[in-house]
């Protein structure tokens, strides 16, 4: 009675979707009611690079089920894996299968997900079998699927539905979910192709897929093709600058979809609407009011099973060149013209040019947690790479001249959290009582429970002989349910791709401007003699307490001044315990 009754509700959700579409080529989410600007060519193809790759596995197959059962993915999608490795159709499947058993849903619903997964074996730099095995494979599946599937999808929807059009109809009298996506899918038949390659692959095999695919045809030129990258996009300055001129010969910008998944978090996405749509958070978020801002991303596991790619690249790679960046770019850029991918893109950029390149020896902490060469996977027993930072970071522009921007990056340290505070100055001029008081802060917790809070001081009531004052969070609190409609990151960052929206992807200019900024800090430390600071697994990590002192270029670093706002208990998060 439950799946009647489930199956009930999901067809009454697609009904209501399908009326209130302002056009025939969108659909509304069905787990937030959130319009979209465009929907999922029933025409799209996703092949997939590393088919059978820890990524694609983990991340990739799980992702495409799950917008699949949300009723985001057409069910004319076709999903084609390419690797290395020799194997039959079934055996792919199988593969597929374990990557999505866990997501707790109907046999039939993952059956008919695995009917569109197909797969192509061959190297990744042969010419020869992207040309002989890719190709035929994509044009003789893509084919089938416009010739046959999407014309008979055309004429069941031109006709009318009949008691028995849809085992649906048993439970709900009206019109069945296959009947409403023939509708859907109807709209689209003449809709563009659109081919995503997916490259779940190391970067260095980038150009040589793309140049694959343009030399052997696999890539049609009638054909929209969108290309999703996945990180590390270089280890430098210079071998970014390399790596995409090189991936510049072969795919336009706009084509580009670099994927740093903590764009598509929720919380991360709520900075902006958070910002530009309160006035009064907007009145406050300058050097006037902000005394400092801190950004930071806490593992309290290691780096057990990863040490081989880790070890090569560190935790300021890894972490903080890429999602504490972004998410300091949002916090700190000017409001944008509009929400439009261009206008963001344009104003992150903006402020990161205006972040002044960090001073290793001044203001980055870093250290190694007891233990990590110990790991199987560290092949180096004498590694000196980062697995904790701490980088006090400045940014040169009227607005935030000044305040320091702390971003912390660690592993196997006391706390899992990733969140933003945003620290404020105390109240000047208070009376006694307020001026012991704690400075106030906003908080946005990213993970894990999300939410957002105020921390204020407040009266603590009760017939006390004299005022009592202690700090109390003002929260804004997700409901149950609303965390569990939560999507994934790569959920929403996937069907963006789909969707051709690059709002919340990296473009080159972002990528160029962030390399920067930490690029002579990565050089002053791969010359270093001696190895990171160690600290205890599971502790809080080294000591950072400097790197809250207020400084400007001027200033003496042996200066021993008290603390202005010193960080508060309630974010002990980066300060080792003495």
């Amino acid at each position: 009675m439950e799946d009647v009754e489930a199956l009930r509700l999901r067809v009454k959700e697609l009904e209501d979707a399908l009326k209130e579409a302002s056009t025939p080529f969108s659909i509304r989410s069905l787990s937030t009611g959130e319009g979209v600007k465009k929907g999922v060519s029933v025409r799209t193809t996703i092949v997939l690079f590393g088919a059978d790759g820890n990524l694609a596995t983990k991340k990739t197959y799980p992702t495409l089920f799950a917008l699949w059962r949300r009723g985001f993915l057409p069910r004319t999608t076709l999903i084609v894996g390419y690797a290395r490795e020799p194997m039959s159709a079934e055996v792919f499947r199988r593969m597929v299968f374990r990557a999505i058993y866990n997501s707790g849903h109907a046999q039939t619903e993952r059956n008919s997900f695995l009917e569109r997964c197909h797969y192509v074996s061959g190297q990744f730099d042969c010419v020869e079998h992207f040309g002989e095995r890719l190709r035929p494979k994509l044009e003789a599946l893509e084919a089938f699927r416009d010739e046959t599937e999407l014309a008979a999808d055309s004429a069941a929807a031109s006709e009318p539905p009949t008691p028995n059009s849809a085992k649906a109809s048993t439970v709900y009298p009206s019109r069945s979910i296959a009947s409403s996506m023939n509708d859907l899918d109807a709209h689209h038949t003449h809709a563009e192709r659109l081919r995503v390659y997916y490259l779940a692959v190391p970067p260095f095999l980038y150009g040589k897929i793309c140049a694959c695919l343009n030399a052997s045809g696999a890539r049609a030129k009638d054909v929209v093709g969108r290309f999703v990258l996945e990180k590390p996009f270089g280890r430098d300055l210079k071998s970014c600058r390399a790596l995409c001129h090189d991936l510049g010969t072969l795919v336009r910008e706009d084509e580009a979809f670099r994927i740093d998944h903590y764009l598509g978090k929720e919380l991360v996405m709520n900075v902006l609407v958070l910002r530009f749509a309160n006035v009064c958070f907007e009145a406050i978020w300058s050097r006037s009011h902000v005394a400092r801002v801190e950004v930071c991303c806490l593992e309290s596991i290691g780096t057990a099973g990863r040490g081989g790619y880790f070890d090569s690249y560190g935790i300021i790679r890894d972490v903080m060149q890429n999602h504490l960046a972004q998410i300091m770019a949002l916090v700190a850029m000017e409001q944008p013209l509009s929400f439009g991918a261009e206008d963001i893109r344009r104003e992150k950029v903006k402020v990161l040019r205006g972040v002044r390149a960090l001073d290793a020896e001044r203001d980055l902490v870093v250290g190694q947690y007891d233990g990590y060469v110990d790991d199987d996977s560290v092949s180096n027993k004498k590694s000196k790479t980062e697995t904790f930072a701490a980088a006090r970071l400045y940014i040169d522009n009227p607005r935030w001249a000044g305040v320091p921007f702390v971003l912390t990056a660690a592993k196997a340290v006391s706390q899992k959290k990733v969140e933003v505070r945003i620290i404020f100055h105390k109240v000047a001029g208070a009376v006694a009582e307020c001026s012991r008081c704690d400075a106030n802060e906003l908080v946005v917790r990213v993970q894990p429970d999300e939410c957002i809070y105020w921390r204020v001081q407040n009266r603590v009531p009760g017939l006390h002989s004299k005022l009592r004052i202690e700090p109390r969070r003002m929260n804004l609190l997700y409901t149950p349910a609303e965390s569990r409609g939560m999507p994934e990151a790569y959920e929403r960052l996937l069907l963006e791709v789909l969707r051709g929206d690059a709002t919340n992807f990296v473009s080159v200019d972002e990528l160029d401007a962030a390399w920067r900024i930490f690029t002579p800090a990565l050089n002053h430390l791969s010359t270093r003699l001696d190895r990171p600071e160690r600290y205890a697994y599971g502790s809080d990590g080294p000591c950072t307490r400097r790197l809250f002192r207020p400084q400007y270029p001027d200033e003496d670093d042996d200066d021993d001044d008290d603390l202005y706002n010193p960080p508060s208990p309630h974010s002990l998060h980066i300060l080792s315990r003495r």
